[in-house]
C-alpha cells in the first residue's frame, strides 16, 4: 500500500499507519502507542506469524471449550501445536 493509501485508510478506520514515515498525524489520545511504534517496541498479532488459519480456529474454540469446563488449557495448547506443526 502507498503511504497516502495507507493515511486514508488509518484515517477512516482510527487507528496508526504501519508503514513508517508515512507523514500521518496520529490523534493525540494515541500518543501513547505511537511512542512504542516509534521505539520498535510493537509486533504483529501472534496470528499473523501462524503458518495456517487452523491455529487459530483451533486456539478460539478451545478457548470456549475452557470457559464452558469441557477442556483445560494443557489440551488446547496441545491441539494448537498439532496444527502449528502441520504447517500449511
Amino acid at each position: 500500500m502507498s503511504p497516502e493509501g495507507m493515511n486514508l485508510f488509518v484515517t477512516k478506520q482510527g487507528g496508526l499507519p504501519s508503514i513508517p514515515d508515512t507523514g500521518f498525524s496520529a490523534d493525540p489520545s494515541l500518543a501513547e502507542l505511537t511512542k512504542y511504534i516509534n521505539d520498535d517496541r510493537t509486533v504483529p498479532f501472534m496470528d499473523q506469524l501462524w503458518p495456517n488459519p487452523k491455529v487459530q480456529q483451533t486456539m478460539l474454540s478451545g478457548i470456549q471449550q475452557l470457559f464452558s469446563g469441557r477442556s483445560t488449557p494443557d489440551k488446547v495448547l496441545e491441539a494448537m501445536d498439532t496444527d502449528y506443526k502441520a504447517g500449511t
